[in-house]
Order: C-alpha cells, then sequence, then structure tokens
C-alpha cells in the first residue's frame, strides 16, 4: 500500500517501526509471527515484546491452535463464534485479545465483545439484503491486500467490485485470488483496464468481466441471483473519482438502496 509516497516496500515498513522509537520499559509492542517482513525489520528496543500468531506458532504468547486462541494454554476464544468473519479480522482479533490481556480484561468480557460486535462503516460492512442478495461496503479496504482477504472471508464465491486509483503496486496477486475465488468482476477507476488485462492473463472468462468504469453505471447494470453476495471492495484508494472512502462508501450504498431496497426484507 501507498507505494506512490515510496521509493521501495521496505520504507513504509520501516516508517511503520517508527512507532516504537521513543518506547520505554513500561510500553509493550505487539509483534504477529506471521508477518515475514515485520520479523526481518523488528529489532529488539527497551519496549516489553508479545508475540502473536494467527497461524498457531507456538513461539507466541498468544496463537490459535484447532480453533481456539490461546494464551499460552489457556483457551480465551472460539474462532468460529467471532463475529467479523475472514483471516483479516482474525488477524486483528489477535492484537485485540493481546492487549485485554495485558491490562487484565476477563475473559468473559473480552469473548462476549468480540462474539457480538459489528463492523464499522466501510469495513466488510453487511448494510442491506434484497431479494436474499447481500451487499457489502468495504470501501475502506485501499489496498490489494485487504481485498483479497474480503474474498477470502467468504464460503462463497462473491460478486466483485474494485478498482481506483493507480498506487503503482503490483496488482497480479489480487487478479490472481479474483481469477479463483470471484464469480463476477465489475471494474471501476483508473486502474479498471490494467485488472481487466491482468485477469484475462490468468485465465478469467471475459464474459464474466463488466469493466463500466464508474460506480454509478456498475450499480445501474449489475445482475444478482438470490444467494449473491456483492462485495464492495476496491483494492485502490478513491482520489481518482471521489474526495475519500467515505464518500465512495455512501454513494455505494445510497445507489444500492435506491435500486433494490423496495425488495429488502
Amino acid at each position: 500500500d501507498h507505494m506512490d509516497r515510496y521509493e521501495k516496500e521496505e520504507d513504509y515498513y520501516l516508517a511503520k517501526f517508527n512507532i516504537k522509537n521513543n518506547a520505554t520499559e513500561k510500553d509493550f509492542f505487539v509483534l504477529n509471527l506471521d508477518s515475514k517482513e515485520s520479523l526481518e525489520l523488528y529489532k529488539k528496543g527497551k519496549e516489553q515484546l508479545i508475540k502473536v500468531s494467527s497461524l498457531g506458532n507456538k513461539e507466541s504468547d498468544f496463537y490459535v491452535e484447532e480453533g481456539i486462541l490461546k494464551y499460552k494454554n489457556e483457551e480465551i476464544l472460539e474462532a468460529e463464534k467471532l463475529s467479523l468473519k475472514g483471516k483479516h479480522n482474525l488477524e486483528n482479533v489477535m492484537f485485540i485479545v493481546a492487549a485485554c490481556k495485558t491490562f487484565g480484561a476477563p475473559n468473559e468480557i473480552i469473548r462476549e465483545y468480540l462474539y457480538n460486535t459489528e463492523s464499522l462503516e466501510h469495513r466488510m460492512e453487511d448494510f442491506l439484503v434484497a431479494n436474499e442478495v447481500t451487499f457489502v461496503n468495504d470501501s475502506k479496504g485501499t489496498n490489494i491486500d485487504s481485498t483479497i482477504k474480503a474474498i477470502e472471508a467468504y464460503k462463497t464465491m462473491p460478486i466483485l467490485i474494485c478498482g481506483g486509483k493507480d498506487k503503482c503496486v503490483d496488482l497480479k496477486p489480487l487478479a490472481e485470488v479474483i481469477a479463483k475465488k470471484v464469480k463476477k468482476l465489475y471494474l471501476m477507476g483508473q486502474t479498471a483496464p490494467i485488472i481487466e488485462s491482468l485477469v484475462l492473463e490468468e485465465g478469467y472468462p471475459k464474459e464474466k468481466i463488466f469493466n463500466l468504469g464508474t460506480i454509478e453505471k456498475i450499480i445501474e447494470e449489475i445482475q444478482t441471483e438470490k444467494g449473491d453476495i456483492v462485495l464492495f471492495s476496491p483494492a485502490h484508494s478513491s482520489f481518482d473519482q471521489f474526495a475519500n472512502y467515505i464518500e465512495r462508501g455512501r454513494i455505494f450504498k445510497e445507489l444500492c438502496k435506491v435500486r433494490f431496497a423496495e425488495k429488502k426484507h
């Protein structure tokens, strides 16, 4: 993400690690052992280190084993019962639980919150069900990693709406996932022709690609069936067509409600 502002990827990670420059012995730093980049760049300072792993690395203080999030050998919660689904949300939960346990929150309070919390606006937000079609606003998905994780959060193949401002990143990993895990693809914004070309190279059927340019045109023409999930996860920033991701998400929601709300259950 943000490679339009950094010369190389390592510079981006180093900028993030500046957060620990002034850490003292009283501070805590939560490190994701599943992140190769973080492991390569992390240098121990004065801070107290807490290690997490959603992939079950038992060198971590907090890890997931057979669907159970544990602190050392203590069972904290069942991953399947988390209200926010997907690998990326599980990664986020690891950090939340680490912080809560560090400051003494009881397990039952942690579970109560994480089993029942709702997503924030523009972050994997289920905002409308119409004619048994679920519409999801993930306008905050401004990089390819976020969108890949959003796609993979579903057991069924979603209809994906994506595209936006070109941030000069390699889109091939996104194209590979789209080719395998997306039912239909609707494209908008500056990167639409780039994404279209890449998914075609991956063997994605041309008849499943709809390069319509704008979100208005997409919602006007999108075709759905009962049981579909319409996922708006752009994988890019919004500045080619919108003021910010918030405006983009709200316009998407308004357009969907205007066209489909009369069918809402």
